[in-house]
């Protein structure tokens, strides 16, 4: 499935987050999410997708559970009512950390093992590349065709890249396809399981799954109790997820503002602290001390997949922090009582959210701020043109911190603060990195 690909999963999906939403937000979560797989799946609906309604039910309960931000894997009791969790959901104090992604086993099993198969546009030509190229001999010639031997065969896929026919194909299974790093792969039990010392919280496996049996915890309750007790949160927005909403950014703003948020800043001016001091580390390490390289990302899944897969080049990683931990540390540092909600594009960022729960309070993704804007009636397009400013900085960001998470976006501002760097450097003695982190 390509990025961006609305499935009917997907939307199914966003309509049960968006019925999770609402329950926060009138009060009424407990009372009514034990009826919500039966009103997906009523007794009239004959198109179910698994063997029966029943199925489809249960599926969706444990759906719900990862939308109430919990993971299915920790589940002791079956019998357990979804009103059961919906308490605990809205009971706790803040978000559990934890690994990052649940697999949803009950529907993760149709998959089969990855293997490569010889269709009947297969010729049988006389040449037989597949059959010489094999390093196994697992191809022979049975009624004029090539077969593959399943048992012989080590999936390399020679025999797939000199077929002039293209008629040998891969099945695939598109979670372990999709991850870049070999993380995922199915289990003794049949069902998908993660490594987590190789995962790197990308989200590739979650994006691909055309099951959606991979899900992420969410913290959309966590988010919606907060403000509804009367807790001043802070929308901190990375401008990526703007297009994902009609509108202006100002009517977007004033949507955020109407649904509940305190504040609403544009992470773009964490983005331009950000640069500055990571072109400040570029000098000092490259430049004074001469080492060969920084290399650098506002995305933490690279991070995690140069510390945990190429290790030898971690050392030549920026430590500067990302925008969204230099926001974070904004906030807090003008009031600690505030909260802080951290609105991006992927789920990789609500695991760097999740490891740095002293700035960050929550994360949602644009997806669960549309179901959330949704569920309270809120139409982006409705609101007010004008936008007042934000409470705590009002300040308007530059081009280069706003396109910050662009391709060489990083680069390009780190290039842009290069001269304002070099001619403080000369005037007046340079902090080390540790003392502008603090700062």
């Amino acid at each position: 499935m390509e990025s961006g690909c609305v499935t009917a999963a997907v939307t199914f999906e966003r309509g049960l987050i968006t019925r999770v939403a609402r329950g926060v937000i009138h009060g009424d979560l407990e009372d009514i999410v034990n009826r919500f797989p039966i009103e997906a799946h009523p007794k009239e609906d004959k198109q179910s997708s698994r063997c029966c309604r029943h199925k489809d039910r249960a599926i969706t309960k444990y759906r719900l559970m990862a939308i109430m931000g919990h993971r299915l894997e920790d589940e002791t009791d079956e019998a357990k009512p979804l009103a059961a969790y919906a308490h605990e959901a809205l009971a706790r104090e803040k978000p559990t950390v934890q690994p990052g992604m649940t697999v949803l086993g009950e529907s993760c099993r149709n998959c089969t093992p990855a293997a490569y198969f010889v269709t009947n546009a297969c010729q049988g030509c006389v040449a037989r590349p597949c059959m010489s190229t094999c390093p196994k001999k697992a191809i022979s010639r049975v009624d004029g065709q090539a077969k593959i031997d399943p048992d012989l065969c080590v999936r390399c896929g020679a025999c797939q890249k000199v077929c002039p026919y293209h008629a040998i194909v891969k099945l695939a299974v598109p979670c372990e396809e999709a991850c870049p790093v070999g993380a995922i792969a199915k289990g003794p039990s049949g069902h998908a399981e993660i490594d987590w010392e190789k995962c790197i919280h990308c989200g590739q496996c979650q994006l691909h799954c055309p099951f959606s049996s991979v899900l992420d915890p969410l913290q959309v309750v966590d988010v919606l109790k907060a403000m509804k007790g009367g807790k001043r949160v802070v929308a901190m927005i990375a401008p990526a997820i703007l297009a994902n909403f009609p509108g202006s950014v100002e009517q977007f703003y004033n949507a955020l503002k109407a649904l509940g948020f305190w504040d609403v800043i544009d992470v773009s001016l964490a983005a331009d602290r950000c640069s500055g001091i990571e072109c400040e580390e570029f000098v000092e390490r490259v430049v004074e001390h001469h080492e060969p390289l920084m290399t650098t990302s506002c995305c933490p899944a690279y991070y995690q997949a140069v510390k945990l897969h190429a290790p030898g080049m971690y050392r030549y990683v920026s430590g500067t922090p990302s925008p969204m931990q230099f926001c974070g540390d904004m906030v807090k540092h003008a009031n600690p009582e505030l909260l802080t909600c951290f609105v991006g594009p992927c789920t990789a960022k609500r695991a760097e959210g999740l490891r740095r729960k002293d700035t960050i309070d929550f994360v949602v993704t644009a997806n669960e701020m549309k179901c959330m804007l949704d569920a309270a009636e809120i139409d982006v397009a409705k609101q007010p043109t004008a936008w007042t400013g934000s409470v705590l900085f009002p300040q308007i960001a530059t081009l280069q911190g706003t396109n910050f998470a662009l391709g060489k976006g990083v680069a390009a501002a780190v290039v842009a603060a290069l001269p304002a760097v070099l001619r403080d450097a000369h005037a007046h003695p340079r902090q080390s990195l540790e003392e502008h982190v603090a700062d």
